[in-house]
């Protein structure tokens, strides 16, 4: 059997998931390496705060985590937008605040990921669950607050305190802590909103050891 047909490379799903699984990366700007704490905007793309030489630098690639061998790396253009934007505020939710002065979108030109190489189109993509994230995480941090940190133990095994769910997409969510944003893994694919509250109250139940 071929060795490429017995083990394929990423999908384009792969790469995607990726990017939506982390939050953080470290740019590259001309050779100079910061780190980049970003959330996606509506369209898929990266938004970050940074400082004026991510908009000036003629080469930027995006490190997606740093410290993994088989990190996505994205080849991107900036562009600044409103500090008082949605997405602005969607990157303080995430991440509270930060000392940089701009507010900055990264459009995807091209990204590689574990050896597969896929047009920055492609790996821009809108999140199935935007439409009821912001409910689902409302009704999470009103009914289920408390439930988070033991979510946290109970599936990724960490301990973290000041639990507050900031995000959903279709394989997880994630969690701001103390410590930073913690990502949980969903048993199975979400969705639609009754499937995801479904999902995630099955995860309290589990993390309280009412349900095995």
């Amino acid at each position: 059997m071929n060795e490429s047909a017995a083990n394929p490379g990423p999908s384009r799903a792969d790469a995607v998931e990726h990017l939506r699984r982390h939050a953080a990366g470290v740019l590259g700007a001309d050779g100079r390496f910061s780190e980049a704490r970003y959330v996606l905007d509506a369209e898929g793309r990266p938004v970050a705060f940074g400082p004026r030489g991510w908009l000036d630098a003629e080469s930027l690639v995006l490190f997606v985590p740093a410290d993994q061998p088989d990190a996505l790396e994205l080849l991107v253009e900036t562009e600044p937008i409103d500090g008082q934007s949605a997405e602005a505020d969607r990157w303080r939710i995430y991440h509270r605040r930060s000392d940089e002065p701009l507010c900055i979108r990264m459009r995807l030109i091209a990204g590689k990921f574990r050896g597969q190489v896929f047009d920055g189109d492609d790996l821009a993509a809108p999140n199935p669950c935007a439409a009821f994230e912001a409910a689902v995480c409302r009704w999470m941090n009103q009914q289920h607050r408390s439930d988070l940190a033991a979510i946290c133990r109970r599936f990724n095994r960490i301990e973290i305190d000041e639990a507050l769910m900031v995000g959903l997409d279709p394989a997880g969510f994630d969690i701001r802590a103390r410590a930073g944003i913690i990502r949980v893994k969903a048993p199975r694919r979400i969705a639609h909103e009754p499937d995801a509250r479904a999902i995630l109250e099955e995860m309290c139940r589990q993390a309280q050891g009412v349900l095995e």
